[in-house]
């Protein structure tokens, strides 16, 4: 009798939780590569650089049109769910910041800021020397989880009577989960299909900024 394939692993390796020999990449490591790709594209940028300005037009059209839908429909597609996610980040981006509220701090994503995001990740993984893996499914779903980082719980307040007279306050927060390898391989397809050829052209000189600070 054969052994039933696990899906939701390969080679021992955790799709969405990682393992001791091959973790995923912590929020911590991949920040410094998120704000050396952020300054790169800044600065090219303030410099009119055509290729970094249809980077940035090309993420806001496809990314910014992708609509919106409740943290607790969970069906669809690997697909229809990726899409799901970057539609979410971006819709709640775009919520207005309401003083005193208790996320009126919290910081509103666009899809530049997605694109960027997965952009540095693949650079992370292509050029850092504590890589665990080298294989497509950990790079997809590295790219995977850091976009889904981005994506905060929808909360919701319920306030029920108790039949005492009393107010019975239940507090419901929900995201769209990460659940399989397929939803971080869309995420990735989304947005390598902005960033890639731009990855091919200034990839290098990224990792070697944040390489060279790294050193020092």
């Amino acid at each position: 009798m054969t052994k039933p394939r696990n899906r939701g692993h390969a080679g021992g390796y955790k799709i969405v939780q990682g393992c001791a020999r091959y973790p995923n990449f912590k929020a911590a490591q991949r920040k410094p590569w998120i704000r050396a790709t952020r300054a790169f594209l800044v600065r090219r940028l303030l410099k009119a650089d055509w290729d970094t300005y249809c980077l940035v037009r090309q993420a806001y059209q496809e990314l910014g049109s992708l609509a919106a839908r409740p943290m607790s429909n969970r069906r669809g597609t690997p697909l229809e769910r990726a899409q799901a996610i970057i539609g979410n980040i971006v819709a709640q981006g775009k919520r207005p910041v309401i003083p005193g509220s208790g996320t009126w701090k919290r910081r509103r994503f666009t899809p530049l800021d997605i694109v960027v995001t997965a952009l540095a990740v693949d650079i992370m993984y292509r050029h850092c020397e504590g890589t665990p893996l080298r294989t497509p499914y950990y790079r997809a779903v590295q790219i995977g989880k850091a976009i889904h980082y981005l994506l905060r719980h929808e909360v919701k307040v319920y306030e029920v009577e108790d039949g005492h007279g009393g107010i019975r306050r239940t507090v419901l927060k929900q995201r769209l989960g990460l659940s399989s390898r397929n939803v971080c391989q869309r995420l990735q397809q989304l947005t390598e299909s902005i960033y890639g050829e731009y990855m091919a052209q200034h990839g290098s000189s990224i990792a070697s900024s944040v390489l060279a600070r790294q050193n020092h």
